[in-house]
């Protein structure tokens, strides 16, 4: 599942949540719902069909396995396709769930492809992207994924983000139980901390004090 946020009537600001699994994490999920908060924008989740996987079916040797090792079958392109459309409909359930909690907007799709095209194709149907986030472990076939993701500085020897958007958002996780420290940093730079002190403030189940807090800076300053 690919689950996109973006600010309501924008092109652009988004954040892309790829799962690549049957099982979607309840961690990127929640992630993906707190984004949206911070940004006070609604979610579009698409569940991308594998394409390929769905051609597998059609090689003679190939046998689902199960978790065990003490069996396997033959499986047909129909049982397959059955299979995916119940995993996203699972899928689309837990994140309308939390969406419903935290009264974010929620839009659903599904689509049959091979999953690097759908995300273009995504991307190319609704603008730029600020900021991806993988929620699962990276296979070495995912290096050139990665590589849109960070950029390499330092001849290969360190990385940094390629969005500063994605910089500010672990920040402000980083910090969200910390609102001194937050506040600290934002006295000693308000430039650079600013839209992390905003991203905090989205994210905060009670930033009250805190906006006051940075208005009372900003106020203050020459």
């Amino acid at each position: 599942m690919i689950a996109h946020v973006a600010s309501r009537g924008e092109d652009s600001g988004r954040v892309v949540l790829q799962l690549g699994s049957r099982s979607p994490s309840p961690v990127a999920m929640s992630a993906a719902i707190r984004i949206a908060q911070a940004f006070q924008s609604e979610v579009e989740s698409l569940f991308v069909e594998n394409e390929q996987l769905l051609d597998c079916t059609s090689f003679s040797f190939v046998r689902e396995v199960s978790l065990t090792g003490r069996w396997l079958r033959t499986k047909s392109r129909e049982e397959m396709a059955v299979g995916l459309r119940l995993a996203a409909n699972c899928a689309r359930r837990q994140v309308e769930r939390l969406a419903r909690q935290a009264d974010v907007p929620l839009r659903s799709r599904v689509v049959r492809d091979e999953p690097l095209r759908a995300i273009s194709v995504a991307c190319a149907e609704t603008g730029p992207w600020n900021v991806v986030v993988l929620a699962e472990p990276l296979s070495p076939g995912d290096s050139g994924f990665l590589k849109q993701l960070m950029l390499e500085i330092d001849g290969g020897e360190r990385l940094q983000f390629s969005h500063l958007t994605l910089q500010e958002f672990f920040s402000a996780e980083a910090l969200l139980h910390d609102p001194q420290g937050l506040l600290a940093r934002f006295i000693n730079d308000q430039d650079t901390w600013r839209e992390t002190a905003k991203l905090w403030c989205g994210m905060s189940e009670d930033s009250t004090a805190v906006i006051k807090d940075l208005a009372e800076v900003e106020s203050a300053s020459p």
